[in-house]
């Protein structure tokens, strides 16, 4: 009774295993999925893998563990140099193990990000410049003004005619400050006359005692 006479087969055609695996949406342009079964033959038509050996695009940790029942995800650097990102997970078909590998090259993967720092710094550079060119603009207003104010108000000291005081319309503290010169050249005018006129008449006092002593 218990003597084997018969086995069955069931063999899944190639293309409707790639129908149902192939699907490399959010895989980029560098993504690629390999079934490998226990024999370490791939049971797919992988995108990228077709012509050349699967040890060339995948390393034996990710396959080993796949097959081992293990799922998880791991940075590679296959044969060929180029570091993937692989996803590894365990698969059954009709009682037989297979492991399945999802991979994109790390360049690809990492683009959005690199772009993303690319355009913070970028950003971040000219916030800086407009920083310093909002900062040269205030400076400008507002120094090169006080200097000039500065310039009248020593100017006024030293009695020199026809000083102009300037930003005396302005509305903020250069304009107050313009405004207190404009008083101090008027304060400063009102005493130099004030001095011409009383040395005219200490002029005019000595003239008259002058006539007065020869008239005696």
């Amino acid at each position: 009774d218990d003597m084997k006479v018969g086995g069955f087969v069931a063999e899944m055609p190639t293309e409707h295993l790639n129908n149902v695996i192939n699907q490399y949406d959010g895989l980029g342009e560098t993504g690629d999925i390999i079934v490998i079964g226990q024999d370490g033959l791939v049971r797919n038509a992988p995108r990228f893998s077709k012509d050349i050996a699967v040890d060339h695009v995948v390393t034996e940790v990710p396959v080993a563990r796949a097959l081992a029942g293990e799922l998880g995800i791991t940075l590679t650097t296959p044969k060929d140099g180029v570091r993937r990102l692989t996803a590894y997970m365990p698969i059954e078909f009709l009682g037989v193990h297979w492991g399945l590998i999802a991979q994109q090259n790390e360049a690809e993967l990492m683009a959005p990000v690199n772009a993303m720092k690319i355009q913070i710094a970028i950003a971040s550079i000219l916030g800086l410049v407009g920083i310093s060119i909002l900062g040269w603009l205030v400076a400008r207003t507002i120094t090169v003004p006080l200097i000039k104010i500065n310039d009248t108000l020593i100017a006024i000291a030293k009695n020199e005619p026809n000083t102009n005081i300037i930003y005396a319309e302005r509305g903020d503290e250069v304009g107050d400050l313009a405004r207190s010169a404009l008083i101090f050249k008027q304060n400063a005018e009102e005493n130099r006359k004030h001095a011409a006129e009383q040395k005219a008449a200490e002029g005019r006092a000595h003239a008259e005692s002058i006539k007065s002593r020869k008239e005696l």
